[in-house]
């Protein structure tokens, strides 16, 4: 499951209360377009997540716009500090993926299956996990979890 620093970053609680009890039901959890808002490492640690997918931003200027390779390099040494995985979003070159795994990169997505990705969204704000389960607003009353179509 991906979810965008940002929509992390503003429901900062939902997203420290909900992500724990999916990781339990195997669910991987991804920050992602990291870099493109103000999730501080204070924030950031809160969140069980298990990889985080830097922002393509960076990565297209990577090895050609200044700071951009060290911006990465950093995120990297943020992440393997923090024993979390750090994953390349639209990666568009195929020389790139050998500069990001010299860095500590563990992983890119091609630039195809970037776009590919985004089809399901909703709003973490509406759900809840309870017992195991993912509720949206909290059930129907009844003990049973509504369901999203």
């Amino acid at each position: 499951m991906e979810v965008a620093e940002a929509t992390a970053d503003s429901h900062i609680g939902v997203a420290a209360d909900n992500f724990g009890p999916l990781r339990a039901l195997g669910i991987r959890i991804a920050i992602d377009d990291f870099g493109t808002a103000l999730l501080s490492p204070a924030r950031l640690k809160q969140l069980k997540v298990n990889y985080i997918k830097i922002d393509r931003s960076f990565v297209h200027g990577f090895g050609n716009r200044d700071f951009d390779e060290a911006i990465v390099q950093a995120i990297v040494d943020q992440l393997t500090t923090r024993g979390l995985q750090a994953t390349a979003e639209d990666v568009e070159t195929p020389q790139r993926p050998g500069s990001l795994t010299r860095i500590g990169c563990d992983d890119y997505t091609p630039n195809s299956a970037s776009k590919s990705r985004r089809t399901n969204h909703f709003d973490m704000q509406n759900y809840t996990v309870v017992s195991g389960a993912l509720i949206q607003g909290g059930g129907n009353g009844a003990g049973r979890p509504n369901r999203k179509p």
